[in-house]
Formats: C-alpha cells, structure tokens, sequence
C-alpha cells in the first residue's frame, strides 16, 4: 500500500468526517472546503476518507456527488470575466479563493490569497502565480517587483500596508460589502512604500493602489461568469488576484499621492514626460545615429548600467518602438486607464537575442502629476530562467 499512486488533485469527501469536501492537491490535503452538492442541488453523504489509507485494499479515492470544484479557466475566459464586471460596475475590485462551507472559512480566503500574494510579490518570489489569475502579471519578473536583476541593482525594498477588503457583486456593493458570500469580486487599498538608490543615494516612493481580486461563477456548463442574482450556480472558481490599479479616490477617505523623493532633473532634461516616450526616442536614435541617447538618462549621465551590458550590442540591435508597438510596465504601477506612468516602472527590451530591462524613476520631488519627467535609472540583462 505505501506504494500505491495517489489520487489526482480533485474535491473528496472531508477526511475528518464533516459533512463538506476538502481539496487535495495531488500530495496533500489543503485548508480549502466546499459544501457537497449533487446533480440536483442535493446535499450529497460524505465518508472520511485518506489517500494513503483507503477503507479497503484497491479502493479508490473518489469524490462524492458533484462538488463545485475548482474550474481551470484560460486568459480569455479570465479577460470575459474581468471586462463583464468592469462594464456593469463601472469600477475595478475583487479578491478571492476557492468556495467555501462555513462563515469562518469563506471569509478568511480572499484574505489570505490577497496577503500570499503581496508577501511574494514584494519579494519577486515566482510563487505570486498562485494566486493571481490566468494572463494575469508579466511573463517573467513579478508585479509590484519587477526582475530580480534590476531589483538588486538599485536595492529595491517594498513595504505595505493593506487597507479593510470590500466584496462587490457584477461591479456593484453586495448587500453586506465585508462578507464573501455570493461577491464575484473584492477589492483592497494597499499602501506601498518604495526605497531604492539612485547614484548611490536612497530615493523613497509612496503609492497607494487597488488590488482587485475576482473569481468565476458556473452555472451549468463551463462558461465563466459574474454571480447572478436569485441564481445558484453549480459551480464556484476560486479567488484569484486579477489586477492592480489605481484608486478612485472617492471611494476612500484619504489617499496619499503619488510622491518621490527623487530630485528633479536639470531643466534642460525636460522632455521625458513617459518612458514609452523615452524608449520610443532612444529607439530611433539607436537605429539612425548609432549610439544610446543619453537625454533622459538619470540625470543626464548617472544611469547604472550593468557590468555584463554591452552598449555597443544594445544599440546595434535595438528594436523598433513606437505607438503601433508600445512596451508594457512589468511592475504595473502606473494609472493605465489614463495613461500616466506610476513613480517607479520598468520595461523589458529584447535586443538581438539579448533581453535587456530600463528602470525609470520620475522626478520632481512631490506629486507626480502631468507635467513629472522621468529617467532611466538602471539598464541591467534581464534574469533567466
């Protein structure tokens, strides 16, 4: 029997007997429940039952009746999803975790995910894809981190602090907007504060941003859908962190600004108000002129650059940029729905078959407004995997 192949990662009758079913992730029983339900609605008889003990020699591990299990859904069915709530509700939020069977349980989940996920990705630990949605964050490096590489370059540290969870339904308030129960959606302030140094010296950015958080609602097939109302669904997707954006500051109280401590540039640096706009630039230097536009640079000539970057190879195989192929912030801090670039970002750049990541800074000192430059602050060859 020690020998014996353990079942698949599925639903299954809680072990210890409670009438509800437990997830077992293919080597363990996990903290996640949900309430029997049959073909019809039914509750459904559940016997404790372990993987490495079967209540008989050879028999199998099944689950019982037909659980709302977790649905594994692809970024088109997670993109449908998130535009439908965006839409209807008129505002982004939403946080989650898999279905659960008791008060205490269900409303502990969208906490935890949220909070596995701000402890990873502060870190640039890989392990944030567990709890973030399908297409949800960069290809590599992390949201909120960015690369590892670029990360230690510049000392980079992230504190937070999160602000009280509220549970939405289709976009708008559930009746009780501090309990899960029948919410498609949750969102939660986070403060954050950026220390990083710049020509050796530390530069602060506080930021507060949304982090939203969704999950699917099924409703007989394996269409994935917001929550309907005086509908029960046959089956519930699990919480998963799906964007962060910035605020709607009407919606709380107070809300720091967007401020750095990173002084301003020289006046005659003052053409650098986005780094699309920088890169765009350097770009078609590199490709006319020949050399690395060195205007928006940090502070004209301080940027870090990494030992191993070549700057020859890095202008010789510079890509085309422009408004038709706009490169994307992977530490997604900026307010994308307006256009404006957060105090911090960074971008990947794959230049001949070298990926290379610029680290912008804006300046100024204060708010970051409209009229904030920026600056490249660190040019590093991105991680690998």
């Amino acid at each position: 029997m020690d020998n014996a192949p353990l079942p698949p990662a599925d639903w299954y009758a809680d072990p210890s007997g409670a009438p509800q079913l437990r997830y077992w992730d293919g080597a363990a029983w996990t903290e996640h429940v949900a309430p029997p339900v049959g073909p019809t609605g039914a509750a459904q008889p559940v016997a404790p039952t372990e993987p490495s003990a079967p209540s008989a020699p050879g028999a199998p591990f099944a689950p019982v009746g037909f659980p709302p299990r977790q649905k594994v859904m692809t970024r088109g069915t997670w993109v449908t999803l998130i535009t439908t709530v965006v839409i209807v509700g008129g505002a982004l939020g939403a946080l989650g975790w898999s279905a659960a069977s008791t008060a205490q349980s269900i409303s502990a989940e969208a906490p935890a995910v949220l909070n596995g996920f701000l402890e990873t990705a502060t870190r640039g630990d890989d392990a944030w894809r567990d709890y973030a949605a399908p297409g949800y964050g960069p290809a590599a490096g992390a949201p909120l981190y960015g690369d590892s590489v670029a990360a230690e370059a510049i000392g980079l540290a992230i504190e937070y602090e999160v602000g009280e969870l509220s549970y939405a339904q289709q976009g708008y308030d559930a009746p009780d907007p501090t309990q899960p129960t029948g919410a498609d959606s949750a969102t939660a302030p986070v403060d954050f504060t950026y220390t990083f140094s710049v020509d050796g010296v530390e530069q602060t950015v506080t930021v507060t941003r949304m982090l939203w958080l969704t999950r699917a609602f099924y409703f007989g097939d394996d269409v994935a859908s917001g929550a309907r109302e005086d509908e029960s669904p046959t089956a519930v997707g699990p919480w998963q962190v799906a964007a962060v954006v910035v605020p709607d500051t009407t919606d709380l109280d107070t809300v720091p600004p967007d401020t750095t401590t990173y002084e301003a540039a020289p006046d005659e640096f003052s053409q650098c108000p986005s780094p699309e706009s920088v890169l765009t630039e350097m770009s078609e230097i590199a490709r006319v002129q020949g050399f690395l536009g060195a205007v928006c640079l940090s502070a004209g000539d301080r940027t870090g650059i990494g030992e191993d970057v070549s700057l020859d190879a890095l202008v010789a195989g510079f890509p085309v940029l422009n408004y038709l192929s706009p490169p994307k912030d992977t530490i997604g801090l900026g307010d994308e729905l307006n256009g404006r670039s957060g105090p911090l970002s960074e971008y990947r750049i794959i230049a001949g078959d070298t990926e290379y990541v610029f680290v912008f800074a804006a300046t100024g000192g204060g708010d970051i407004g409209d009229d904030s430059q920026t600056r490249v602050i660190s040019i590093q060859i991105a991680e690998t995997e």
